[in-house]
């Protein structure tokens, strides 16, 4: 919604506006962007598991964000009090008394409650389906964390290996990895095993579920790498293959 604050607009103040929910360990800040009175734009954050009261926080907050190059307004409004000594200099923080002031307090802690609500409801609707993969697959391990990897290559060169992780169902780019293999032939096990080396160089490194492009042929390869590193008890492997009912090729076995 556009909302707009008629004495800042005549005014000609900015604002920003944090509002903020937090239920089961999860924590939203919302930022309201109002130039001039009007509500034009607004950026989310969240925070998991984190062992702070709200006060500390929000102060916590405004001294990063604001110590960073971003525009710093005419005022910051705030839903509660912080410690001014952890506050950036020059910025004028106030928890608002005025009604309209007031009511742009409001509408970020709307705000903020919706996003909130949104995100547990995609967290357990992820969390579901997790646990429907892991019944499914009679996986040893919750695949909280799942790498997916392929090999491909052009007429027998130019191999490469992609992998993409999935951190609690959702896709995690800091993981992402494309490597390209110093093998020049097509061979499953050697590539598979370059891949696997130069991916992870150690246990820890490891997902929870690793789901390997291809057939029992690239299966096997993976599942005898891995054992011979001694990793093979600490992960589940899947192969990924199309079914092909003419050769008896189930997708599930």
């Amino acid at each position: 919604q556009t909302v707009l604050g008629l004495q800042q607009a005549q005014k000609g103040i900015d604002h920003d506006v944090i509002g903020i929910a937090e239920k089961d360990g999860l924590l939203v800040l919302v930022l309201l962007f109002v130039r001039n009175g009007i509500i034009f734009d607004k950026r989310v954050f969240e925070f998991k598991d984190v062992d702070l009261d709200q006060e500390t926080l929000l102060a916590q907050f405004i001294e990063r964000y604001y110590s960073s190059d971003v525009y710093l307004p005419h005022e910051i409004l705030i839903p509660l009090s912080v410690n001014e000594e952890d506050l950036p200099a020059g910025a004028k923080i106030l928890v608002p008394r005025a009604e309209e002031k007031k009511n742009f307090i409001e509408i970020a802690k709307k705000n903020a409650d919706a996003e909130l609500a949104s995100r547990i409801e995609k967290s357990q609707r992820l969390d579901k389906t997790l646990n429907t993969l892991e019944k499914l697959l009679k996986l040893k391990k919750f695949p909280n964390m799942m790498d997916c990897m392929d090999i491909s290559h052009h007429q027998g060169a130019e191999t490469v290996a992609s992998v993409v992780r999935f951190k609690e169902g959702l896709p995690d780019k800091r993981g992402y990895r494309k490597i390209k293999l110093k093998t020049d032939r097509v061979d499953d096990y050697n590539s598979m095993k370059e891949a696997l080396d130069r991916r992870y160089k150690s246990e820890e490194d490891l997902p929870d579920l690793l789901v390997i492009d291809g057939g029992k042929g690239q299966l096997n390869a993976a599942k005898e790498i891995l054992d011979g590193k001694a990793w093979l008890d600490s992960l589940d492997l899947v192969s990924l293959a199309k079914a092909r009912d003419n050769e008896g090729i189930d997708p599930l076995n």
